[in-house]
């Protein structure tokens, strides 16, 4: 499948990657997997090693779920 026919959403980003959208260190999102928290991450074998990768799109659902609105539920009258 070329690059024009996949959509952007499937992209598949490396730790590095996503650290660089997130404006974190490589090592927090690593810290993260760890911890069982963080984005859904693929864990994809080749021999010995094990790398990961983060689909963007699930990147960016993780990152909305995530998403404070400080005017929810805050109403719009002053009380005396």
């Amino acid at each position: 499948m070329e690059q024009s026919e996949r959509s952007i959403g499937d992209e598949l980003m490396t730790t590095e990657e996503v650290a660089g959208i997130l404006r974190l260190r490589p090592s927090t999102i690593g810290n993260w997997r760890k911890q069982g928290m963080g984005p859904p991450y693929i864990k994809v074998t080749s021999g010995r090693t094990s790398d990961v990768r983060y689909r963007r799109s699930e990147l960016l659902t993780w990152l909305e779920s995530r998403r404070v609105d400080p005017t929810a539920g805050v109403s719009d009258e002053v009380t005396p």
